[in-house]
């Protein structure tokens, strides 16, 4: 079967966030939650329907135990030609992406 996800993983981070305070690391998980959320309603806004299955199947396919990494995607399998011919699920994160670095630094250049 195949499937096509998109990871929002912040590992490298993590060892970054213990020196702040907790109140800055649930800023740091409610905006990658929220950057989840919208790379799913985006994706289901743009993908091609014709049934309607591939696009009720994209969804937060895993978080992380910490909660500082998400996996959007879907697990039709053919989701994958279907974003070769038209990108839905890479355009939707890019965009997310772009708007969720600058809550990221807003978060951290907080005193």
């Amino acid at each position: 079967m195949a499937n096509i996800t998109v990871k929002m993983d912040v590992a490298d981070a993590i060892s970054k966030l213990k020196k702040y305070d907790i109140v800055k690391i649930e800023q740091t998980k409610k905006a990658l939650k929220e950057a989840a959320l919208d790379t799913e309603r985006g994706a289901k806004k743009i993908v091609p329907v014709d049934t309607g299955r591939l696009r009720s199947s994209i969804r937060i396919l895993h978080a992380r135990f910490d909660q500082l990494g998400y996996e959007v995607g879907t697990d039709v399998e053919y989701s994958m030609s279907v974003e070769v011919r038209k990108p839905y699920l890479f355009p939707a994160f890019e965009k997310t992406q772009s708007e969720l670095i600058p809550k990221l630094e807003s978060i951290f250049k907080k005193t």
